[in-house]
């Protein structure tokens, strides 16, 4: 008699496995996104952060040394006490090539280093840092004095 009865067995289909694997998938998928979206802000905030510091630093450097300009180079930073930098290794002299080539994005695109330039016989200062956010990511610049954007480049 107890032969006669069927029992079910329990577990689950292909079906039902690979919708939860699908599902997994998704989510790890936007998770990534989420995620590099946020270290490019990160990475950009840090660079606007530095670009700022280093034009204040100028600032100081203008308003404080006896000449009346901004630093000729980054290693001039360090004539004035008001106007020392935290770390010179992050702030690189603006080249035709190399290290502060500004169109190189490898020189100073982790959001570490910003390029420095002093330009109109030292009357202002250009500084460049790597945005992230913008939708091809493109270096930015923050002029000073009255350093422009055209004058910042040639």
């Amino acid at each position: 008699m107890l032969n006669n009865i069927k029992t079910k067995q329990r577990g689950f289909t292909i079906v039902e496995l690979l919708i939860v694997i699908v599902v997994i998938a998704i989510l790890a998928a936007i998770t990534i996104v989420a995620y590099n979206g946020i270290q490019n802000r990160a990475k950009t905030s840090s660079g606007q952060q530095l670009a700022n510091s280093v034009v204040k630093k100028a600032e100081a450097y203008n308003a404080a040394g006896t000449t009346g300009a901004y630093p000729a180079a980054v290693a001039n930073f360090a004539d004035v006490n008001e106007s020392k930098l935290d770390n010179t290794s992050q702030v690189v002299d603006r080249a035709t090539t190399g290290a502060g080539l500004i169109t190189t994005q490898a020189n100073y695109s982790d959001g570490q280093k910003v390029i420095y330039r002093a330009v109109n016989s030292n009357a202002g200062a250009c500084v460049w840092y790597w945005d992230f956010t913008k939708t091809t990511a493109q270096n930015t610049l923050l002029t000073m004095g009255t350093a422009t954007a055209t004058n910042c480049t040639t």
